[in-house]
């Protein structure tokens, strides 16, 4: 397990170097930024920041799923790796479900409460 999370923090370690050595060669204009920052209507931010927030979360539960997998395949017939696999993949799929539900319930309520103002959100 531990070789696993060494091969694993290596290649996220990567995966940020050479997206920083990607984004040394954009060209910025700060000014544009500038002139869009207040553009933006506040049920927009916060339905974004709800929407990257249950985003993450369904990543972590999608991680979780692949661990639990890779544990279940792993396990060479041992009858307790295996109910600790089926356990965590259980877990995962429930999360997964309630995640989706939430966003669902987000959705519905930021269009009721932007047909409720007149306004699309």
């Amino acid at each position: 397990m531990q070789k696993i999370s060494s091969v694993v923090a290596a290649t996220v370690g990567g995966v940020f170097l050479v997206r920083s050595a990607a984004l040394a060669q954009i060209n910025t204009n700060y000014t544009d930024v500038k002139a869009n920052l207040g553009d933006r209507d506040l049920r927009d931010i916060v339905q974004l920041a709800i929407n990257v927030f249950l985003s993450l979360l369904a990543l972590i539960a999608v991680v979780l799923i692949l661990v639990g997998g890779f544990q279940w395949m792993t396990a060479g017939g041992n009858d307790e790796k295996v109910g600790a696999a089926k356990k965590r993949l259980i877990s995962a799929l429930i999360g997964l479900v309630i995640i989706f539900a939430a966003w669902a319930i987000v959705l519905f309520a930021f269009s009721q409460i932007s047909s409720a103002t007149e306004t699309k959100v």
